[in-house]
């Protein structure tokens, strides 16, 4: 499969199970040739497929030039299911600022105020820097801004065992029902909002039964 065709191929609806999973799989493979838009994109759609990756992908996709912006979405969605030793290597590899948080050291780094950010850092807070806060600053405007440190051993929380996309784990599949009943739960918020209540009968109250009157009919 051409690289420029694999984005829309995994935001179809159309495909499911071992399909949908077969270009996860190979992804590595189909990624080499693919422009910087192209993996800039298939990176976006493995975000909005929630899926769960392992190094050799994330490495994948950051040779085939996927933008800081769409790396940093698809590891925050990873969670605690990416190993504190991956997401420094994967963040040493998308070099400039991401590279000296993943290290530590001295000085300030900066980075865009959103959640995702927000995540990533505070895997690292206490260990590569002293913790980071929202500044604004004539010179960058509003950053979340963390001062670096020397790393701190045995301060990260423990890595777990690399997974494959063919065998997720328990607490994989955990989170992936959790995503989508909450997604259920708002289109059905939604859906009810649109529609007028339904007049119910409280609890414990008789309904009453209708009574024929031969003059009326049913009163």
């Amino acid at each position: 499969m051409p690289a420029r065709h694999l984005a829309k191929t995994l935001g179809s609806n159309a495909i499911h199970g071992a399909t949908s999973a077969a270009p996860i799989v190979k992804l590595s493979s189909l990624l080499p040739g693919a422009t910087v838009t192209d993996a800039t994109e298939i990176a976006h759609a493995l975000a909005e497929r929630f899926e769960l990756l392992d190094l050799s992908r994330f490495e994948a996709l950051g040779e085939a030039g996927a933008s800081a912006p769409s790396l940093v979405r698809l590891i925050a969605i990873q969670g605690q299911g990416l190993s504190f030793t991956d997401l420094r290597a994967i963040l040493r590899a998308m070099l400039g600022d991401y590279a000296r948080v993943s290290g530590g050291g001295s000085g300030t780094v900066r980075f865009d105020d959103d959640q995702n950010h927000r995540v990533i850092l505070e895997r690292l807070d206490g260990v590569t820097h002293t913790g980071a806060k929202e500044k604004h600053t004539k010179s960058y405007g509003t950053k979340l801004e963390a001062n670096l440190k020397q790393p701190t051993p045995g301060r990260h929380q423990a890595a777990r065992p690399e997974r494959t996309h063919k065998s997720p784990s328990t607490a994989d599949a955990a989170l992936r029902s959790v995503i989508r009943w909450s997604v259920g739960r708002r289109q059905q918020q939604h859906w009810t909002s649109l529609c007028p209540p339904l007049v119910r009968p409280r609890l414990g109250r008789p309904v009453p039964t209708p009574v024929r009157n031969p003059a009326h009919g049913f009163v």
